[in-house]
């Protein structure tokens, strides 16, 4: 029965029709293609942000690693985050260089929040806004600030408003 059906059906049936099925089935096999070939950019992506994500991250940790390596650079750390005036001409710049390498990497890092990087950010956004709320740390950047992004500098105006707890252990407090 099922044969005589196909037989009725493939004798009725033109090269036309035949021609339009195979068509449809092409079609339909291009968009599934396209289809897979969009889930497998955007993993892609994600993972190429996620990659250099942990590439700045590990910029922040070397940046971090130098103020705590050195005992001197330490000492520079804790008195240039109690006020400029307590560093001298020579330890400001030290202190100067050290905030742009740091700054600049927040700056970066805080580029890829938002773009498919999943992190917690509440305990780096809890790191920001006690540095930069050191008062020799806010006095460089009242003075550095346009070195960088509005973006970045919306967020660091907003981390000086903010009370939030992180790494205070980290910055003096000017006597």
């Amino acid at each position: 029965m099922i044969g005589h059906a196909i037989g009725i059906l493939a004798t009725h049936m033109n090269w036309e029709a035949v021609s339009a099925i195979s068509a449809l089935v092409g079609a339909a096999g291009v968009v599934a293609s396209l289809l897979y070939l969009a889930g497998q950019v955007r993993s892609s992506s994600r993972i190429a942000r996620q990659e250099a994500a942990r590439s700045v991250l590990a910029k922040l940790n070397a940046s971090l690693d130098a103020i705590t390596r050195d005992e001197s650079m330490a000492d520079i750390w804790l008195r240039g985050s109690a006020g400029l005036a307590r560093l001298t001409q020579a330890e400001q710049v030290r202190f100067s260089t050290m905030l742009l390498a740091l700054f600049r990497t927040y700056e970066e890092l805080l580029s890829y929040e938002g773009a498919g990087v999943d992190w917690d950010w509440d305990g780096f956004h809890g790191q920001i806004d006690d540095v930069i709320r050191a008062h020799g740390v806010g006095e460089w950047w009242e003075q550095r600030k346009g070195w960088f992004s509005a973006r970045f500098q919306a967020r660091m105006r907003a981390s000086r408003q903010g009370d939030q707890p992180g790494w205070r252990h980290l910055v003096a407090e000017p006597d």
